[in-house]
């Protein structure tokens, strides 16, 4: 087996991570995976979703890192595109 790599400064950074902060990134990142599976499952490339959105593609990359903070109606347009279901409301059926 190889040799695991072990960083005292790195767990002293992810200890100072509040657990909603945590929370976000992990959802954020998700939401992130989910658009570019769905891009995928389409057969397109980055540059072809933006050309959908009519947004530039370094913004798409942007908004496949997993940081990037959404917006509702940013949302809303990006599920009509793809054809998928971004936002689920409780009570939706």
């Amino acid at each position: 087996m190889g040799q695991e790599y072990s960083s005292s400064i790195l767990g002293e950074l992810l200890s100072e991570v509040s657990p909603k902060v945590s929370e976000k990134t992990r959802t954020r990142m998700l939401l992130a995976w989910r658009i570019e599976d769905a891009i995928k499952g389409k057969g397109w490339r980055k540059v072809d979703f933006a050309r959908a959105l009519g947004k530039r593609h370094s913004l798409v990359t942007k908004w496949l890192s997993g940081t990037y903070n959404f917006n509702i109606e940013l949302l809303f347009d990006i599920e009509s595109v793809l054809g998928v279901k971004l936002i689920v409301v409780e009570g939706e059926s």
